[in-house]
């Protein structure tokens, strides 16, 4: 597959395999380093937007400005003659000289994303965006505006842990069960083999670094990559095999599969349920139940877990009545950054329920946190799929260099935080009796 006006790209198998799939809503190249997936998907964006649909719309994308401007961008100018486009760096739209229109946007704030119809969406570094926000706001703006028109969401990034990706897509063939809005179940069956599978809507490909004809496995660049000094056996599997692993340098080393229990199956006696909650809007809000057993044992075994949900009667102040009715909650630990929306609340809630602050220890609750798994007195019901993501995923930061720092990343804690509120409001009493201390 060529295009005369795209320059110096000669695509590989998988890529060409890639380009080729015209009949799913959505497609998945999932690649290691060096791999060439941003070229890929800026030809993608290239021949849907100057051959196969003159005149539509399409939407370029990625999670933060960098990555958009030195990736996505800086592909196109590469490979896109200057004389067939014409863009506006302020409102981000380019036009091409067949009248189709690219609208270059991140994905930091999905509000951007609305009211918005194209036709086509091309999504670089999916990985990066802590949730499918973004994802869910691109299956609502792409639009079949001819009968002649298949619209598309064409997304090329390496993998980031166990995120969202897998949530949506799965790593390989086998079912998902994802939760709806109306409160059920879908259940979606991806057919095919480790390094492609598929539904009725989504094909994914995965594409290891040395699938890529230049870099072939005994090649300089891999066997750089592959001796690299910081190169742990899951950054190899993740960078180069294009494979989902946990995140290297994860804050929650002490959690383990045996942390999750599942209360269907498993019967324990609550004798007191707790609760703490998260701020956000367009970040998600996380409310948080802890009950702790006769065993004194403590687990999560509810999260409501929601964004763009109001701080009033209608929104998280029904909730929280909810809730406290549920499980007979006193108090609600709260953010104390927000002061005035615990003052707010507690005018609302009376004596019925009390919101207190939180208190901000950092280091100290990580360091409960991990103690209590490992000694398995933190536990987390399989339901929480929130809480249990954020606590596999969370990563310490890393230097330029490599290095890990002793601060956590600041992002993808909205289930964690509650957790670490609530572990921090306990008396060291009530620790001992944990086996803390």
């Amino acid at each position: 597959m060529t295009t005369s006006s795209f320059l110096d790209y000669t695509p590989s198998k998988k890529q060409l395999m890639f380009h080729q799939i015209q009949d799913k809503t959505v497609k998945v190249l999932l690649c290691g380093v060096g791999f060439g997936k941003t070229t890929a998907l800026v030809f993608e964006l290239f021949k849907k937007m100057w051959h196969d649909h003159p005149g539509e719309t399409a939407i370029a994308a990625a999670p933060s400005y960098n990555l958009l401007k030195q990736g996505l961008y800086a592909t196109w100018q590469k490979h896109v003659p200057k004389d067939l486009y014409k863009f506006n760096s302020v409102s981000g739209e380019m036009i091409l000289s067949n009248n189709s229109k690219i609208l270059w946007r991140t994905t930091s704030d999905s509000e951007h994303l609305r009211g918005i119809n194209a036709v086509f969406v091309a999504y670089d570094e999916a990985s990066v965006d802590t949730n499918s926000s973004a994802f869910s706001e691109f299956m609502a703006r792409i639009r079949n505006t001819s009968k002649n028109i298949t619209p598309q969401i064409a997304i090329t990034t390496t993998p980031n842990g166990y995120n969202w990706i897998v949530d949506e897509f799965n790593d390989g063939p086998g079912k998902v069960v994802r939760d709806l809005p109306s409160g059920g179940k879908q259940e979606i069956v991806y057919e095919g083999r480790k390094d492609i599978w598929w539904s009725d809507q989504t094909i994914v490909i995965r594409a290891r670094t040395f699938d890529n004809p230049a870099f072939p496995l005994d090649s300089k660049y891999v066997q750089q990559l592959l001796r690299k000094p910081t190169a742990s056996p899951e950054w190899i599997a993740q960078h180069i095999y294009a494979e989902f692993v946990s995140k290297e340098g994860i804050v929650f080393s002490e959690f383990k599969q045996s942390n999750i229990v599942d209360l269907g199956k498993q019967k324990y006696n609550f004798r007191k349920f707790y609760a703490a909650f998260d701020f956000g809007f367009t970040a998600p809000s996380c409310l948080t139940i802890i009950g702790r057993t006769d065993e004194n044992k403590f687990i999560v075994v509810e999260e409501v877990y929601k964004n763009k949900t109001l701080w009033d009667q209608s929104g998280w102040f029904q909730i929280f009545d909810q809730m406290a009715k549920k499980y007979r909650l006193s108090n609600i630990i709260c953010d104390s950054a927000h002061i005035e929306r615990i003052r707010a609340t507690n005018a609302y809630f009376g004596n019925r329920v009390r919101i207190s602050s939180s208190i901000k220890r950092t280091a100290e609750s990580i360091q409960r946190m991990n103690k209590m798994f490992n000694e398995q007195k933190l536990l987390i019901s399989k339901d929480c799929v929130n809480s249990i993501k954020e606590i596999q995923s969370w990563a310490w930061m890393k230097s330029k260099s490599g290095q890990e720092k002793d601060i956590p990343e600041g992002r993808g804690d909205h289930a964690i935080d509650p957790i670490r509120y609530f572990l921090m409001s306990l008396s060291v009493m009530e620790l001992d009796q944990s086996s803390f201390y």
